[in-house]
């Protein structure tokens, strides 16, 4: 984002941004919770493996968006090493 000339990353929208953030904490805290009633490890579909070997884009796609992607594509399968039952990588 640029204001007056100078670069900053700060967002267009604070109240939004903080909106988000709060979501994202509680999100990312549910996950936690959650943790012990899901599989220590499930292994990726394709489509969401193939939807990550897509190009990156050449513009930016905005937090919200980021943050949608991530929810769906990342946030599933991160149990293995923060579930109680893994012990390890073989």
């Amino acid at each position: 984002m640029v204001h007056g000339g100078d670069a900053t990353l700060d967002p267009d929208d604070w109240p939004a941004f903080r909106g988000l953030a709060h979501r994202m904490l509680d999100d990312l805290l549910d996950s936690f919770e959650r943790v012990r009633t899901g599989p220590a490890w499930q292994a990726m579909p394709d489509a969401i493996r193939q939807a990550l070997h897509t190009p990156l884009p050449r513009e930016g796609l905005g937090v919200e968006e980021v943050y949608r992607r991530f929810t769906e594509l990342v946030l599933p399968f991160t149990n293995g090493n923060r579930h109680p039952r893994f012990f390890g990588w073989v």
